[in-house]
């Protein structure tokens, strides 16, 4: 029986195959599978069911209800400037850290999440909700809605309307007037040119 004589390339091979093999074996599953699919996420976006009013938390707060647990997704140093009384101060970078996930996974309180404004507390809860999160919910309006202490009319919590506002927000904002919807044109009047006349007469 002849000898097996190992080139170079042999030897990159065999000590490539070492290198890998070891890395399957011991290599650590994920932390985290989202539960969700996209669609079962869109649904639940759409369903408005983990979202509360500012007014609606200011009334939880005044009765004193324990089942409230509310997250200020807000860096540090505008918590100390001011929050709600009782929040828990999560900055947004630090939601997935460990020590976190105790705060996060109540069995027995709603966790409200809010922040400026409610879009930067809307990512957090989808990524919070697909990870397995159930008692998770958004405050709409976010901080600077809260302090205004305006109630938010029911025609306005939570909707987000394409390219003119349904509803006519300045008129509320200006002193709590009720929302109106502001006159749309029907029709687009595009302006035109008045054609300008050749000038007349020869060199």
């Amino acid at each position: 029986m002849g000898k097996i004589h190992l080139n170079a390339n042999h030897w990159a091979g065999i000590l490539l195959l070492l290198m890998v093999i070891p890395g399957f074996i011991f290599s650590k599953k994920p932390v985290a599978y989202y539960k969700l699919t996209p669609q079962e996420m869109l649904a639940e976006a759409m369903s408005k069911k983990d979202v509360l009013t500012p007014d609606s938390i200011r009334d939880i707060i005044k009765k004193g209800d324990p089942s409230l647990l509310l997250v200020d997704l807000r860096p540090p140093k505008d918590y100390i400037i001011g929050h709600i009384d009782d929040a828990v101060n999560i900055p947004l970078p630090d939601i997935l850290e460990k020590k976190y996930n105790s705060v996060l996974h109540q069995k027995d309180k709603q966790v409200v999440l809010y922040a400026d404004d409610e879009v930067k507390a809307c990512a957090p809860w989808m990524l919070l909700k697909q990870l397995g999160y159930q008692k998770v919910k958004v405050m709409l309006g976010g901080y600077d809605y809260y302090i205004t202490g305006k109630i938010m009319p029911p025609i306005v919590a939570g909707k987000c309307f394409d390219e003119y506002p349904k509803y006519d927000y300045a008129s509320y904002f200006k002193g709590n007037v009720p929302v109106s919807q502001p006159k749309v044109a029907s029709k687009l009047v595009v302006p035109r040119r008045k054609k300008v006349a050749a000038p007349s007469g020869g060199c």
